[in-house]
């Protein structure tokens, strides 16, 4: 960094005296919590805007009401609520490496 702040890396598996017992499994010997997200509808392309049944125009201030104004067509195209869900086939994990330094 430009202010010469030294950055500890609690991931590289080292024991030191700023990460007493630290292990190679780091962070994955410990309970932690992964969140998951799932997003529908936007505004940034991913639907493009001549799809058929698309109730709204990216370009649009009004993209958001359009789309809950046209809920009585899309709601009745998704599954009973029992039915409903997220179902996680994989989950993987990526670390950058870059000029040296590792990002997690």
């Amino acid at each position: 960094m430009s202010n010469h702040t030294v950055i500890l890396d609690p991931w590289t598996g080292t024991e030191t005296d700023a990460f007493p017992g630290a292990s190679t499994a780091t962070p994955f010997d410990q309970k932690l919590h992964l969140i998951l997200n799932v997003a529908v509808g936007g505004t940034n392309g991913y639907f493009p805007d001549a799809m058929k049944g698309k109730p709204w125009i990216d370009a649009t201030l009004a993209a958001r009401r359009d789309f809950w104004s046209a809920r009585d067509e899309w709601y009745k195209t998704w599954p009973a609520k029992e039915e409903r869900g997220m179902v996680v086939k994989s989950v993987r994990m990526y670390q950058l490496v870059e000029a040296g330094k590792k990002y997690i």
